[in-house]
């Protein structure tokens, strides 16, 4: 068994191959933890002695000394209360929140793997997809490994990398390219998911697992739950579970899979987008199925167009698991729990996405992203006969219409650039679009 199976919270496993444990934990704390899950064995390791069975024994786990990504409010705020306290008792009443906290986080985690797995186990029933983006600063062109000091970083084009991985039976990586023209966004997010189902091998499983960053701006909202709700509609998933991780605890396999993009940048230079795409694909094992996308499906202004056809669900934020599902009466349902570990899914009887099951637009819909339906189709109705074929790939929607303005934005660019470091650069903007 791996360690980020028996420790779920060692997945941010860094480029050089160690586990990463979160760096709001101190070796004491870990030690703490130990004595606490040790308290029935009749010996226990001193502190001492546990720092030396560590160093021996995992020389691979390390707490690093800055945390890459985003801090944990709930933890900074617990830690300061335990280190200001005054009294004995509000200094335990923080480090009990504390471990609570922690412990929530790492369950949610847990949660996630077991989803992971169940998709490699049992393809024919689920697949799980992860979706998240990488730091821009990190892509953009044209990459030196060791930048000059004359090219100033505001004259480089700006890329911008959506991870995603697939488990269904196997894992396969992608990695999304978009210039700076197309914003990070709900429309973006679901673009690339659709790209996914459309690029499917084999027939669609009846239970779709998402685990998404927990953003609002690009996830956690009513147009990434309006496009899940009309693939429900549509029958091409009979269930869909969207997870959230705690904010600050979100780093999982996508960033490990970051972090070896990055290290192999490190590397090597990467003047056009070939050989970004290159770089890519030759750092990561299994190798990433590299696109770009120049354009997105504009879902936010259909869903926004009078009338409206969904529900706007409130107080969406707060809760971190949430399960579509088509209802014995044929519509499509929501229900949410704030914690993987909870009960109950509330409401009892779930709350109906649509305001109006406006059959026309929905086919529409359905025409401008066309998906296959999954194998079985439970629900013989005019809905499911709609979708029970390929439909065709015009997209009918009002794409993005900046993405003529790509060529003439790296034109501009690069010729600021070339002027700063002459013949390296002279034929970028001819070549930047060249990759396959």
């Amino acid at each position: 068994m791996r360690l980020e199976d028996k420790h779920p919270a060692a997945l941010n496993t860094p480029s050089d191959g160690k586990y990463h444990l979160p760096n709001n934990f101190t070796k004491k704390e870990v030690y703490d933890h130990y004595k606490t899950h040790m308290s029935q064995m009749q010996s226990v390791l001193q502190y001492s002695s546990f720092k030396r069975y560590w160093l021996k024994y995992y020389p691979l786990v390390t707490i690093p000394t800055t945390n890459k990504f985003s801090v944990c409010d709930f933890c900074e705020l617990y830690k300061t209360k335990r280190d200001k306290a005054v009294t004995k008792l509000e200094k335990a009443e923080a480090i009990e929140a504390l471990q609570l906290h922690r412990k929530q986080q790492t369950e949610e985690r847990a949660a996630a793997g077991r989803r992971r797995w169940k998709a490699l186990d049992t393809p024919k029933d689920c697949a799980y997809i992860q979706i998240d983006g990488m730091d821009q600063k990190k892509t953009a062109m044209p990459h030196f490994s060791k930048q000059p000091k004359s090219v100033d970083g505001a004259t480089l084009v700006g890329v911008h990398l959506v991870g995603a991985m697939v488990f269904h039976g196997k894992m396969q990586t992608r990695a999304f390219l978009t210039y700076n023209n197309i914003k990070s966004d709900s429309n973006l997010t679901i673009t690339v998911l659709h790209k996914i189902l459309l690029e499917w091998e084999g027939p669609l499983p009846p239970t779709l697992y998402l685990q998404l960053d927990n953003t609002v701006r690009e996830n956690k909202n009513n147009i990434l739950f309006a496009y899940l709700a009309m693939l429900l509609d549509r029958n091409i998933f009979s269930k869909i579970k969207l997870g959230f991780l705690l904010v600050g605890h979100t780093y999982d396999f996508v960033d490990q899979m970051f972090s070896r993009f990055s290290q192999a940048l490190r590397r090597e230079n990467a003047f056009t987008m070939s050989r970004l795409r290159s770089v890519i694909q030759n750092s990561y094992d299994p190798k990433p199925i590299t696109s770009i996308i120049l354009q997105t499906w504009d879902f936010k202004n259909f869903i926004e167009t009078e009338p409206k056809l969904f529900r706007t669900l409130n107080d969406i934020t707060h809760n971190q698991q949430y399960k579509f599902k088509l209802a014995s009466t044929l519509d499509v349902r929501v229900w949410c729990k704030q914690f993987s570990t909870d009960q109950t899914w509330e409401p009892p009887a779930g709350v109906k996405n649509y305001v109006n099951a406006d059959g026309a637009r929905l086919m529409l819909a359905s025409q401008q992203l066309p998906l296959k339906s999954y194998a079985e189709i439970k629900w013989q109705t005019k809905r499911a006969q709609n979708i029970g074929t390929l439909l065709r790939r015009e997209m009918l929607f009002d794409m993005s219409k900046q993405s003529d303005k790509i060529y003439r934005l790296i034109v501009i660019l690069s010729s600021r650039m070339s002027r700063k470091i002459g013949g390296i650069i002279g034929s970028f903007s001819k070549r930047l679009l060249g990759g396959t």
